[in-house]
């Protein structure tokens, strides 16, 4: 093993986000399930939504009880420019990271991954992995050592892990005040006092999903001149598009790459449902006087016995179809059977034909 491997004490966090905000519920939850004694918490959330933020930033306030270090594994799950790191790749990093030389490690994933649990037991460890394809990738990095944490995030939803004992958050949109906190830690505050009308507006139309609210930021900060009020004025003409949010539109076509070609085309179609549901609807603050009016929602209900109608399938059909769309977080169901179409993934998914392209043909 080398023996240098019983002595280093790994701490390969990335920095947390200076400009992070909010996620205060999360965070007492996240706090809640390892005080409760989870050994694995998984993430989940839509493409933006701010899932290796959360748990970054809270890796790093509960880093002190990991005496004895932090593993990092970005797993570039949905990475269009990088492959997913295979296990057996992410397992000789993990095993150099705590200090065995490379020349002594063994061939195979098994082996590999029996020496680094070997290698943790006894110890307290935080093991983040960010950005997970599917259960398959991670399952051979979680510790089997009492003392030892694994923090899982993904665009999916890892069933085979939760049923394994691991305990799950689906992460949402931020709340109102804290979508505007983050573009005032990001912009400003003496700017953003100036125009709070604009601020209030550039948030509800971002969809309070912590990329949208970035990407708007940036450009902000690469125009000081330029009033907030015109930021304002892009989103609300791209309205029903995500063309002033290249960002996320590339963020969500990686997840989009991943679905099954029926639950793509189901996507594609959803945007022909028009009901909306009061319940979901995101609230914005009033926008100033010479602004247009925000829409009044900005999410969109489903139901199986809708879709069905709508996609010409049987019921039972639909389900399934749904339930695979909200497995990739493109759907949230938030009743029995009634599944929340966000609005920024309804103007993606109408951006695309209805019917005859495959996904990985966009």
């Amino acid at each position: 093993m080398g023996a240098a491997a019983g002595a280093v004490r790994p701490a390969q966090l990335p920095p947390a986000l200076p400009s992070f905000v909010g996620r205060s519920a999360e965070t007492r939850w996240l706090e809640g399930a390892v005080g409760a004694g989870a050994a694995v918490v998984v993430v989940g959330g839509t493409a933006g939504v701010g899932k290796s933020a959360l748990v970054v930033e809270w890796a790093h306030r509960i880093a002190d009880r990991f005496p004895d270090g932090q593993l990092y594994v970005p797993l570039r799950g949905f990475d269009r420019a990088r492959p997913p790191v295979e296990p057996g790749e992410a397992l000789r990093g993990l095993l150099t990271a705590l200090g065995v030389v490379p020349s002594r490690l063994p061939a195979g994933v098994d082996a590999l991954a029996g020496l680094y649990r070997t290698l943790l037991t006894g110890r307290r460890v935080l093991v983040v992995l960010d950005d997970a394809a599917d259960t398959g990738q991670v399952r051979a990095l979680l510790p089997a050592a009492p003392g030892c944490t694994a923090l899982v995030t993904s665009r999916r939803a890892l069933p085979g892990l939760v049923v394994a004992g691991a305990r799950a958050l689906s992460l949402g949109p931020l709340d109102a005040e804290d979508a505007r906190a983050a573009l005032v830690a990001r912009i400003g505050a003496q700017r953003s006092a100036a125009e709070p009308g604009a601020v209030d507006e550039i948030a509800a139309r971002c969809g309070r999903f912590p990329l949208a609210l970035a990407a708007v930021a940036a450009r902000a900060a690469g125009r000081r001149d330029f009033p907030l009020a015109a930021l304002a004025d892009e989103l609300r003409e791209a309205h029903g598009t995500l063309d002033a949010l290249p960002a996320l539109r590339a963020a969500l076509l990686e997840s989009y790459r991943r679905l099954a070609p029926d639950a793509a085309r189901l996507l594609r179609l959803l945007p022909r449902h028009g009901e909306a549901d009061p319940a979901s609807a995101v609230a914005a603050d009033p926008a100033p006087p010479t602004a247009a009016a925000l829409p009044s929602s900005t999410a969109t209900v489903v139901t199986p016995a809708a879709v069905a109608d709508l996609a010409g399938l049987p019921v039972r059909r639909a389900r399934l179809l749904l339930a695979a769309l909200a497995d990739a977080h493109l759907l949230t169901e938030h009743a029995p059977g009634r599944y929340i179409l966000p609005a920024l993934v309804r103007a993606f998914a109408s951006e695309h034909p209805s019917a005859g392209e495959a996904p990985e043909d966009v």
